[in-house]
């Protein structure tokens, strides 16, 4: 006992959530795991992936721990040789970059991109918010229209002379010039397409 807490972390109590098995076989974290499969486990009162402190416990080193910021650098990962993420083994383990584990990814053809078929609103479309379960429905007033929308140059007293010029056979281009804005954007108020609220 430590100051009333007892100490937990240590490497045997480490070592004993994972099935050490044959050299060249995977050892597998038989502890608690995330989403995409990789032992989680908490290690002086941070939580950690275990895959990372088996490579630490058994190299004896300290790999700083860098966010991922989306930026190429030096930021130091531990990476699966045998694509299994919940393994220890430290002989499948590698050091690498964000680089390094993205180039891995595509290269063993993990990458997904999420277009076409694969995209997620294809492969779950229950799950996409669609018709009056969109959030522009349920909740109409979090979408800015008219004069509250951060892009329009116009007001709704713009919007009504721009409609009585329509009405007086006026060009749709000239309109657009007299405003500042393009031919486009005096079709759609005349469409009703926007600003169908005034």
């Amino acid at each position: 006992m430590t100051n009333g807490w007892k100490v937990r972390n240590t490497p045997e109590s480490f070592w004993a959530k994972v099935e050490v098995l044959g050299p060249e076989e995977c050892w597998p974290w038989t502890g608690q795991k995330d989403r995409q499969g990789y032992g989680v486990t908490s290690w002086n009162r941070k939580n950690n992936k275990a895959h990372r402190l088996a490579y630490q416990l058994h190299y004896g080193v300290t790999l700083r721990r860098v966010p991922h910021t989306g930026k190429v650098g030096d930021a130091v990962l531990v990476l699966h040789r045998c694509d299994n993420p919940s393994c220890c083994n430290p002989e499948h383990l590698w050091l690498g970059s964000f680089l390094d584990n993205n180039r891995d990814c595509i290269s063993k053809g993990r990458h997904k991109t999420g277009r076409g078929e694969t995209h997620n609103s294809r492969t779950h479309p229950e799950c996409v918010a669609r018709g009056e379960r969109h959030g522009s429905r349920t909740h109409p007033e979090s979408v800015p229209r008219g004069e509250n929308h951060h892009n329009t140059p116009l007001t709704e007293r713009d919007v009504r002379i721009i409609r009585e010029r329509i009405s007086q056979g006026d060009r749709q281009l000239a309109i657009a010039r007299a405003f500042g804005i393009t031919q486009g954007t005096v079709s759609h108020i005349k469409s009703g397409k926007t600003w169908k609220h005034i």
